[in-house]
């Protein structure tokens, strides 16, 4: 993929530039010279020790810079994070709009090497993809920048598999997620009766093995969290909203958490 596009480096104020180039400010010598009794001898030992503890400081945090950067950019890698890119470009280039999503949290298995074992486990990762804007769905209400707006609707299409491999992460609910497994891929529609967890007017998709879902990140009053099932819930007043993330196949909430 190339070089990337980006670099990090240190950002320290201007004299701890100058006092690690051994350009101390005048008068941060003098408050030296004055605090040792006018022992110039002791003053430039104390100079000089200052400066060494610059220079290392300076130097562990551009080392530090140095592996944050590695890190960010084999998450990148990982994630193929310059495909969606070019994705981005190239939408956004045909009909004027381009999103990238992200970061997100993504689950992923990792050898790792535990008391004189290697074992596969669980670690999760930040990754960005790029979404079709056809599948985006921004508050109406928003004007010229998304940010403006009080909620975003995201649909996508997850197959069954996938929606398996949700059980058992803790991120998910479980025995929503079997529910939906239980019918056949539904369209989600207004014509539900009663609760969110009523499916019973669905429209069946033609997509065998193909469920729709949706991705709900805004604001939810108590009553609606508390009938998705939302830890804490119980503790809000009624009326009381809070940024959620919501998501939700076949009409069923499969995974309801407070946004942080």
């Amino acid at each position: 993929d190339g070089e990337k596009a980006w670099e990090f480096d240190i950002t320290p104020v201007p004299d701890e530039l100058a006092i690690a180039k051994g350009e101390m400010p005048e008068d941060m010598k003098a408050d030296i010279v004055k605090e040792k009794g006018g022992n110039f001898d002791e003053a430039q030992k104390e100079v000089d020790r200052i400066t060494a503890e610059t220079v290392d400081k300076l130097d562990g945090l551009r080392a530090a810079a140095k592996k944050a950067s590695k890190r960010i950019e084999d998450w990148q890698v990982e994630s193929q994070h310059n495909s969606h890119l070019r994705r981005v470009i190239d939408k956004g280039g045909l009909v004027g709009s381009g999103v990238l999503k992200g970061p997100f949290n993504k689950r992923v298995k990792k050898c790792k090497y535990i008391a004189g074992k290697v074992e596969t486990v669980d670690e999760i990762i930040p990754v960005s993809k790029w979404i079709n804007h056809w599948n985006l769905y921004p508050d109406p209400s928003c004007g010229c920048s998304i940010h403006d707006g009080s909620y975003t609707w995201e649909k996508d299409d997850i197959t069954e598999k996938v929606l398996r491999s949700l059980k058992g992460t803790g991120a998910y609910i479980d025995i929503q997620i079997d529910r939906v497994l239980s019918e056949d891929p539904c369209e989600v529609n207004n014509k539900v009766p009663g609760s969110l967890e009523d499916s019973g007017n669905l429209t069946k998709r033609k997509t065998k093995g193909l469920y729709q879902i949706w991705y709900y990140y805004g604001r939810l009053k108590a009553e609606d969290m508390q009938s998705a099932g939302l830890k804490g819930a119980d503790n809000l007043k009624p009326g009381d909203s809070i940024d959620v993330e919501v998501v939700m196949v076949n009409n069923h909430v499969i995974r309801c958490i407070k946004a942080v």
